[in-house]
């Protein structure tokens, strides 16, 4: 495994999905019935965004990832929540929600995921509630967490530095 590149140089660290993954999320999302919005996404569990620090991060590991309950609102943001190794989980900000975007608006940023599984946590389902100027209400919010049995993916850890994945380069 290979140590990643200087801290001050990574946007975000991450759990990136391996194709058939990703294709598995979009199929299972698509059964579940919810919009899919104009900008896909789907590859990847943000573990820190812009890390002060890479300790205890290791790039290169395969992992597994369950997948959990949707989340769903408008106008534009789609994600599931998912279950990760707790040594990953720890390096999580206080607050965050490990989780992976599906879909949203274009011009929605993906963040609001955090913000959308925040609300529904607090029992909201009028988002105006909570500081977003994207999510007016949270759809479903009582939608069950899988069909069809679970749903485990895999994905590697890596670095993204705003123009590739370190992993990529090797």
């Amino acid at each position: 495994m290979t140590r990643p590149q200087p801290a001050a140089r990574v946007i975000y660290t991450g759990i990136f999905l391996d194709e058939p993954s990703r294709l598995r999320l979009f199929h299972r999302w698509g059964g579940m019935g919810y919009p899919l919005f104009t900008k896909l996404h789907g590859d990847h569990v943000t573990i820190q965004f812009r890390p002060e620090s890479l300790d205890g991060f290791e790039v290169g590991k395969v992992v597994e990832m369950l997948v959990g309950a949707p989340r769903c609102g408008e106008p534009g943001v789609g994600c599931f929540e998912v279950e990760i190794p707790d040594h990953l989980r720890r390096l999580m900000a206080p607050g965050d929600h490990p989780h992976i975007t599906v879909c949203t608006h274009e011009g929605v940023l993906p963040f609001h995921s955090n913000r959308l599984i925040r609300a529904y946590r607090d029992g909201v389902t009028d988002a105006s509630a909570f500081p977003s100027p994207y999510l007016t209400h949270v759809i479903n919010p009582e939608f069950p967490t899988a069909d069809g049995g679970d749903l485990i993916l895999t994905g590697t850890t890596d670095v993204f530095t705003g123009t590739h994945r370190k992993g990529n380069d090797q």
